[in-house]
Formats: C-alpha cells, structure tokens, sequence
C-alpha cells in the first residue's frame, strides 16, 4: 500500500483482521481500513463493531488508536456510530483517548455540520482548554480555529488568555507558537493589561527555538502598536538580542534565513536597532548563497556615519565574488548606501567609476544601474561621470547597462561635453543593435541633445529616426515614438523641449519602496508574508486551495486541481474523471489523427521506474496504456477524459539524463489551460 500498489481487494479479510489482540497488527489493519473505507462503503460497516468495541477497551493505546480511525473513516452514512464513542472519549481519563477525540470533533465538523451543530461541542471544546493535559488543550485550540475560522477562529479574553500564559511553559514548542498566535490576535483592554502581558512573554524571548521567539516578538510588537515610539524602542531593544541569538551558532540554514527576513524588515523602518550590531550581518564563508543575499541587503540598512566606512569595505570585498548575484547585491547596496549617505558619495562613486572599466560583464552593468540611480538623486555629479560613462558605453554588451549610461548621456548633455559623440557610434550601428528599450532610450536621449546642443545633434537625429522610420521589421513602441518625436519637432520645437525633457523622480530608498506592504507587514508578522515581501493576500490565490466537493451520503471529500473523485458531469468545476477506458487500438487511432498542442518540459530528480511514473500519474486520472524502456530511457503512452468528453492523449519521455518531455494531443482545446496545469503538478512529484 505505501509503494502505491492497489491492495483494496483485500478489504474483506483486513476486516477479520481486526479482532487481533495485537497492539502493532491493529495499527497496521486499521491504517488499511482508513485507507480503502471511501472506497469499500459497503463493506467497512464491517468493521464498525470491532472500532466500536476496541473503543472501551481497558487499554487507553487500544482506545485512542479506535477512536481515531472510526473518526478517521470520513463515511457520513456511518456518522451515528461515531457520536456516541466521540462523546465518551472526550471524558475519558486517558490524556491520549482526550486527544484523540479532540481531533475527531473537528473531523466531525468537516465531514457533516449539520450532525456536528447538534452536539454543543463549541462548548466542550472550550471547557477542554483547561484539561491538564498541554496536548489535548493544544488541540483543543487548533481544533476551534478550524471550526470557527468563519468567525475569525477562537474567541477569546483575558481569563483564556492569562490561563494559557500561566501555563505556557508546559506546552512543547508548537503549543507555545499556538498560544502566541492567540496573544497577538488578544487586544488588551487598558495599558496596565498591556504591560501585564509583555511582562509574562518575556520568558518566551529566551527560548531556543526561533519560531517561538518570532512568534514572542510577534506578540509584542501587537501588544505596543498604540503605546508610543518610546515604548515601541523599548520593545525593538528587547527583541534586539533574542533575534541576534537566534543567527548565532549551530543554527539550522533555513532558519536563519527566516529570523534574516524579518531582522530586514525590523532595519528597513529601525536602522537604529541593529546599529551597534552590523558585524553580525558580515558574511560568512560557509553561509548559504540565499543568507548571504539578505545580509548584504541588512548591512546597507545598517550603514550609518559611525560605521559607514567599515560596512563599504566589507561589500567591497563582496564585488570580486565569485557569485554573480552576491556581486551585483553588494553595488546595488553601495548604491543604497552613497543616496542616503552624501559624506560617501565621492568614495563609492569612484569604486563605481572603476568597476565599470573592468573586463566583467556582470560587474560592469552593475556599477551601470548604480550609477544612473546615484545621478538621479545627486545630477550634480553628472559631470564627473561623464568623461568615464563615454568610454565605457562601447564596451557595454548588456541591454539593461547601455539603456543606464545612454538615459545619464541624454538627460545629463548639458554638462557632459562627450554625449553627442558618444551615441554617435551606436546612431551609425543601429542595425546591430536589436533591443527596443536600449533603441528607446537611444532615441530619446538623441532628441533631448538635439534639443540642448542642435548644432552637433541635427544630422545623428535625422538619421536615427530615418532607420527607425523606414524600416518595415521595427519594434510598433518605438516606430511610434519615432512618429510623434518626428511630428513634434516638426510643429514646434520649443514644445516639445518642455514635452520630452520631463524632470525625472528621485530614487527611493528601501523603507519608502515597501511602504504599501510596511502597513499590514506588523500585522502579518511571523507569516510567510515576511519571506515574501507582499501582503496575504497578493500571493494567496484560491485556485491552490481545497475546495469542498460533495460526494452523496458517503460524505465530503477535499479535492484539489479540479479533479473529482466520482467522475459526475453536474460538478461546477472543471475536473477529470476516473472511469475513462480506450483501448489500445482505439488509442493509436486517435493519436495518429490528432496532433500536438502543448509541449512540456522538465527534469527529475532521481532516477525513475515505470511503476513509480505509473502510479503517480494514475492518482491524477491519468492511465497508461502502453509503456516500455527504448534505449534505456522510460516511454509511456496515457490517456483520460474530462467531464466534458474531451479526450487527452500524453506522450511521457524520461531520458537516460532524467530530462522529462511530454507531448499532449486533445479533442479539444477549452480546458487544455487547466489540463496542463494538472500535468505540470504531477511531474513534480517525479
């Protein structure tokens, strides 16, 4: 069963199974029931006896492990066998039977809410909150959540929460993140309360375990959101030194990387924080690419006049990395760092000045965009980059770093003596060039020198826009740019001076770039909104969630990917069924008739065998009808159909070098967007 092998028609003799005194082979039997009972309705009433009896078993490990698979059978047809057992294992004296119908209430909840309304168990779950057991009350808590997620999930106040805080010590590690999670949700009453309940989670800043110290710091800065800046301090400083710990030592990679995320999003607003601090964010040798990533980001944050010099130095030494991405972080964090810090402008501008001349593509592009945004923000400086950005423009190959030093040459020629002679080269070589943003910004930038100095600029214009003009393959942006550049100067030139040489905006620093996530990014503390940099709701779409499919009086069955379990054709959603059968002649009639629509590609991460492909593509409604190894490499033929009729055909080929290439051919196209999707998630469990 575990290697994905149907084993269902062994159902009848499993139930016999069951009235073994075994404690290891009622695990085993009971796993298989839960297993097949959807599909064995008829038969699993069987069993129901044997659950029934082993639930008033003189052994709490007997009783529980019953408990949990009769409420583990998601049959509605069998609910009223449940309920009884339910009931009296909430009161049982065993903390495990306790847990376990815990759990089965909310397995109750989700499979029939009508059956779950009419046994007031709302309230025995929250008399359960004072159980003496932390487990059962920490799923007494989860199971509330659930339940209640309609409403806003748990009520509570401040006797449950006091209680629970009292407590907090008991609970393992996910128990106390479960009660945080209810603290930060709690608004006190008064501010004595406040402080009552910070003064109690400041244990917590002194647990090991990072996710309990997020979910603490958390809860603090919930608590002090309407208490003032100076409290607000105060809360930052004592969060400061749990955060930094949990950086330090032996501390798991993915871990770090999460405390790193929210420490940046703490500097991005409090620099001042981790001021004092910023040798911490140094990277380290052995640091994993992505956590180095983040503490350059940090120690661009950090920089301040006391330690500016120190935090250039050490990012110089990130430039000659041999990580690209490592490389151009550090510029763009020298760039950061030269906007805001004026005192730096000259160092950092001359390292960039230098980088730029250098034989690295990747450092040379960098040093690029960085200088463009420190011209932005300081034009004052334009002068003094000129000369260099001259010379260096021939030797750009990067579309992104040529579109920089043309927009400095065009908005800058006032000052820059060497700009009409400098896009001159590329206004002759026009042809070669093939990106439309850097022909963009090119014909822009000669329009605002024509406009300065027309004398130099007259002929490079006309000829640019005559190449533009002329030419029947030209990109449609920029042929009509040059269309109205043309007929504008034509009209008036005085107009259109005012028209293109607009004032540009300031670059925006780290903290004013975030603010539309920096609102709800306390709130959402502690989430995966933190690693992600956006609010909830911009990444949480409900077609990856699990949607509820009514499935008659077997009960309800949570699917995902639109594909149904029962194959009807009255479903709203868009699904596949599981009861298609083509034949082997049937199949290479259509395939040879039919022709590909959709190509994939992708790449395993082990080596796979025709079972293992079989199986999980099978578990999506998708059934082999041939397959064999040519060559060494796997090749399988499969087929299904959707509740509209449409027939999909796959061609799966496995290399020997673990590349993936699927060939789909359908009877139609409607849902082939959705089919492919279906697709694309099996092979990634390949």
């Amino acid at each position: 069963m575990t290697l994905g092998i149907d084993v269902s028609r062994l159902f009848s003799e499993m139930v016999m199974a069951c009235q073994s005194g075994e404690i290891r082979i009622k695990k085993m039997v009971y796993l298989f029931l839960t297993h097949y009972a959807q599909a064995n309705a008829d038969l699993a009433i069987l069993a129901i006896n044997t659950l029934r009896k082993d639930c008033s078993d003189a052994d709490p490990m007997v009783r529980g492990l019953a408990l949990r698979s009769l409420t583990n059978l998601h049959l509605r047809s069998m609910l009223e066998y449940v309920m009884d057992p339910l009931t009296k294992g909430l009161e049982d004296h065993s903390s495990y039977v306790r847990k376990a119908a815990v759990l089965g209430v909310l397995k109750v909840h989700l499979l029939d809410r009508s059956s779950f309304d009419d046994c007031s168990y709302i309230n025995t779950l929250y008399n359960m909150l004072r159980d003496s057991d932390s487990h059962v009350v920490m799923n007494s808590i989860v199971s509330l959540n659930e339940i209640m997620a309609d409403e806003g999930g748990i009520v509570i106040n401040n006797q449950i929460i006091s209680y629970l805080l009292r407590r907090i010590n008991e609970f393992d590690e996910w128990g106390k993140c479960s009660i945080l999670a209810l603290v930060a949700k709690y608004d006190p009453m008064s501010k004595e309360e406040t402080f009552s309940l910070m003064n109690v989670l400041d244990t917590t800043l002194s647990i090991s375990n990072s996710a309990v110290v997020l979910g603490a710091c958390h809860c603090f800065l919930a608590l002090s959101r309407d208490c003032g800046d100076s409290i607000l301090s105060q809360v930052y400083l004592r969060m400061k030194d749990p955060l930094l710990t949990s950086i330090s030592g032996y501390v798991r990679d993915e871990n770090v990387f999460a405390v790193l995320k929210h420490v940046s999003l703490i500097t991005g607003r409090r620099s001042s924080v981790f001021e004092d601090a910023y040798k911490q964010f140094y990277c380290r040798f052995n640091d994993p690419s992505n956590v180095k990533y983040i503490k350059v980001d940090i120690l661009a944050d950090l920089a301040n006049a006391s330690n500016v010099a120190e935090v250039i130095a050490e990012l110089s030494e990130y430039v000659a990395d041999v990580d690209t991405r490592l490389a151009t972080s550090a510029l763009s964090a020298l760039g950061k760092i030269a906007v805001r810090e004026v005192n730096t402008l000259g160092t950092i501008l001359s390292q960039m000045l230098d980088y730029i001349q250098i034989d690295n593509e990747s450092l040379r592009t960098g040093a690029a965009i960085v200088i463009k945004d420190i011209i932005r923000t300081h034009p004052n400086c334009a002068k003094e980059v000129g000369p260099t950005i001259a010379s260096s423009l021939p030797k750009l190959c990067s579309h992104t770093g040529r579109s920089a030093l043309i927009w400095i040459l065009g908005h800058h020629g006032s000052v820059i003596r060497e700009a009409p002679y400098a896009i001159e080269h590329l206004i002759r070589n026009i042809e070669n060039e093939n990106n439309s943003n850097v022909l963009l910004e090119l014909l822009v930038a000669a329009t605002k020198l024509f406009l300065i100095r027309p004398p130099e600029m007259k002929k490079m214009l006309g000829s640019l826009l005559k190449s533009v003009l002329v030419t029947d393959d030209v990109d449609p942006d920029l042929h009509d740019r040059a269309i109205y550049i043309y007929r504008s100067l034509r009209l008036s030139v005085t107009k259109m001076g005012s028209t293109i040489s607009f004032p540009s905006h300031e670059v925006l620093n780290v903290a004013a770039e975030n603010d539309d996530f920096g609102d709800t990014s306390y709130s959402e503390f502690n989430t995966l909104s933190v690693l992600y940099g956006k609010a909830a709701l911009e990444f949480t779409n409900t077609s990856y969630m699990l949607t509820e499919q009514n499935n008659g009086d077997d009960g309800n069955e949570l699917h995902a990917c639109g594909v149904s379990a029962d194959g009807c054709e009255d479903t709203a959603t868009w699904h596949l069924i599981d009861e298609a059968n083509i034949e082997k002649k049937s199949f290479q009639e259509i395939w040879e008739r039919l022709g590909i629509v959709k190509q994939l590609r992708g790449r395993t991460t082990s080596a796979q065998t025709i079972e293992n492909v079989e199986c999980v593509f099978s578990k999506a409604c998708l059934f082999t009808v041939a397959s064999g190894r040519p060559n060494g490499q796997i090749k399988s033929f499969m087929y299904c159909t959707d509740c509209k009729g449409n027939i999909f055909l796959i061609e799966l080929i496995i290399a020997v070098d673990n590349s993936i290439t699927v060939n789909i051919k359908s009877t139609g196209t409607e849902n082939l967007t959705k089919f492919t999707a279906i697709v694309e998630d099996v092979l990634l469990h390949l």
